[in-house]
Formats: C-alpha cells, sequence, structure tokens
C-alpha cells in the first residue's frame, strides 16, 4: 500500500453498500481499507494519509462516532462520509461543525456516493497541503534567533531601519545583517510577504465546517466521469 495513493477506510458497511464501494474504490485506484470499528482507525499510524472515511452511522455507532472525530482532527487530514438512513439532526448539525464531514441519506442518495467520495479525497489533499505548508512555515520560524525575532517585530510594525537600531539601541549595519538574514531563513523577498507567513503560522487557516454543498441532486444531473480518478 502506498504513501502516494489515496486511502478510504471503510467502517461498518453491510455487504451490499462495500460491494458497491470496494467498486468504486477500485475504479479509481483507491486503496480500500475495511475496518471492524472507529477504534481500529484510531489505532492505525496511517491515518496521516488523504483519502476519506466511509462510514455507516446509526444508533449502534452514534455514541462513539463524535469522540473518533474529534481524535482524528488533530493527526488526520481525511474527510468523512456517513451513510445513514434518518439520521438525528442534532448528531448532524455537531459532526458538521467539527469537521469536514458529508451526510448521505441512505440509500435514497446513493446516486451522490462517487462526486461526494471525490470531493472529500479533494478536500482532504488540500487539508494535507496546508499542514505541510504550516510545518515548514514553523520549521522555517524556528531557525530566527531571538534578536532576528525582536528585529522582525519592528519590521512587521513598518518601522524603518534607523528606526529600528534606535530602539534596539544597535547599530544600522547589524539591523541591515538581521534583516538580511530574516529574509534568507524565511525564503522571502519582502516585509508583505513576511506578514503573510507570519499571520499564517500564528493565526492558522480558517478549517471549513463542511466540503460539500446540500444541494439536491438527481441521477440525471450527475457528471458524467471519463477519466478515472478523483483529483
Amino acid at each position: 500500500m502506498s504513501d502516494s495513493r489515496l486511502v478510504a477506510f471503510c467502517i461498518g458497511l453491510d455487504i451490499a453498500v462495500s460491494a458497491e464501494a470496494t467498486s468504486l474504490f477500485s475504479r479509481y485506484a483507491v486503496d480500500m481499507v475495511p475496518l471492524a470499528s472507529w477504534e481500529a482507525l484510531l489505532a492505525r499510524a496511517d491515518v496521516t494519509r488523504a483519502g476519506c472515511i466511509l462510514a455507516t452511522l446509526n444508533s449502534q455507532s452514534d455514541s462513539g462516532v463524535v469522540q473518533a472525530i474529534a481524535d482524528l482532527q488533530n493527526r488526520s487530514p481525511l474527510s468523512t462520509i456517513f451513510l445513514a438512513a434518518s439520521p438525528a439532526t442534532r448528531l448532524i448539525v455537531q459532526l458538521l461543525r467539527m469537521a469536514p464531514v458529508e451526510v448521505l441519506d441512505w440509500p435514497v442518495e446513493a446516486h451522490r456516493l462517487e462526486s461526494v467520495v471525490a470531493e472529500a479525497c479533494r478536500d482532504s489533499i488540500a487539508r494535507q497541503t496546508e499542514a505541510a505548508q504550516s510545518n515548514a512555515m514553523a520549521v522555517r520560524v524556528s531557525q530566527l534567533r531571538r534578536e532576528e525575532l525582536d528585529v522582525l517585530d519592528l519590521m512587521l510594525r513598518g518601522k524603518l531601519n534607523k528606526n529600528i537600531a534606535s530602539t534596539l539601541n544597535i547599530a544600522l549595519r547589524t539591523v541591515e545583517a538581521r534583516r538580511k538574514r530574516i529574509f534568507t531563513k524565511l525564503g522571502t523577498r519582502s516585509v508583505a510577504e513576511i506578514a503573510v507567513i507570519m499571520r499564517q503560522f500564528r493565526e492558522g487557516a480558517p478549517r471549513k465546517p463542511h466540503f460539500l454543498s446540500r444541494q439536491a441532486t438527481t441521477p440525471s444531473a450527475q457528471p458524467v466521469v471519463t477519466q478515472r480518478k478523483f483529483v
């Protein structure tokens, strides 16, 4: 199983749904991993891969699902698709607020499965990329020394070199040398670019509450997929 391929973790699917999912994922070369429980998913090391979770939502699984989704948020880019017949509205709202989640009324919305899985995988890849970029930013920022951070703070306030030198009681050449090191370590060319990096590093990008609109679709309205890949 290659980490470069998308993965679909499937939890609690019945025989009919499992067969449909197997056919779908095989067409798109997605690694399908059937699991017996959410606990089994949480115990896996490869939840850091991009892809999706396809799970049945019912009265037996409701109790542990919220905690499992919460646990996954800090370490996994996976988006989740729940299949449920008349699921509880309160639970759906709670899940949507926590993570990128879609709930399909099953089997009424069976025709939407392919498009929803595709969107889930795209969203997961975007989240994985975002996390990698955030980690890269953290590494670059961690390379700055204390005295460089002092200069950077004043740079971001719009201070000129001579004002920075006066404020920190250091030579103008020292300010210029530290500015140069800051640009080199952060891989940037302008203060504006640094401002963007620092804002993203400090605040993080906002997370979408869910990844697909709930606009009604019909089987006839579904686009014809000619290229067998999700992304």
